[in-house]
């Protein structure tokens, strides 16, 4: 059986958007690539997270052909398998961990059993199948990161005349402090 993108719902939250859908084969996958919180771009002149989300949708279309034998191993695959481009693309040494460009994405896979998932982040996928829907991943209410958007808020509230990407810009040592809990242990796991 074979998966097909029908619809994707996506709201980009800087000036790229970041988020990207995919299926090929019994393979489908929703990426939601986490918008920049550094000033200079690592390996884009554009968006870190959109470099990252691509190449994120060009392995999985890979491993979709070739047949990823486990999707629990998928994570640690993909990563292996960018990190060549992100070492030649990048422009300079990170410094920081929250440097790494990364994504929530959320994989299904149609098996012998039925749909097989692995996901990281916020992301959430609705497959149908025989007219019945499957939601995989969390829910629209869970999606994202809701403390943004609130002190977003709170910031132009406060200081009238600020645009969303100066009160953004003004919450990077916050977003910068939660990225550095990505992928380390009392942390987030994360592509």
């Amino acid at each position: 059986m074979r998966l097909e993108v029908i619809d994707m719902a996506s709201t980009g939250s800087g000036p790229v958007n970041e988020d990207r859908a995919g299926a090929r084969g019994a393979m489908a996958w929703v990426i939601d690539g986490a918008t920049d919180v550094l000033a200079e771009p690592i390996v884009s002149d554009t968006s870190d997270a959109a470099w990252f989300a691509d190449a994120l949708d060009r392995q999985l279309q890979l491993f979709a052909a070739n047949g990823a034998a486990s999707l629990d191993d998928l994570p640690a695959l993909a990563a292996e398998a960018i990190r060549p481009a992100f070492e030649v693309s990048r422009k300079r040494e990170l410094k920081f961990w929250h440097e790494h460009p990364s994504a929530a994405a959320m994989v299904v896979r149609l098996g012998r059993d039925g749909l097989e998932t692995v996901g990281l982040g916020d992301c959430a996928l609705i497959v149908e199948c025989g007219g019945k829907l499957v939601q995989r991943g969390i829910s629209e209410r869970g999606a994202g990161d809701p403390w943004v958007a609130a002190a977003i808020i709170e910031h132009r509230t406060l200081l009238p005349g600020t645009s969303q990407a100066e009160a953004r810009a003004a919450l990077w040592p916050k977003l910068r402090g939660a990225r550095e809990r990505m992928n380390r242990e009392n942390g987030y796991g994360i592509f």
